[in-house]
């Protein structure tokens, strides 16, 4: 099961993917190093 949630292209996106009981969540910002946001926690 995948969703990904882009904020803005300009920002790239949030992935999740549920594995039974564990969520994995990647990060797809390129320009910016895979840097955190706290806008990506909304």
């Amino acid at each position: 099961m995948s969703d990904e949630r882009p904020l803005d292209p300009a920002d790239g996106g949030v992935t999740t993917e549920a594995r039974g009981r564990i969520l994995l969540m990647g990060l797809d910002r390129p320009a910016k190093m895979n840097g955190y946001t706290p806008q990506m926690a909304r």
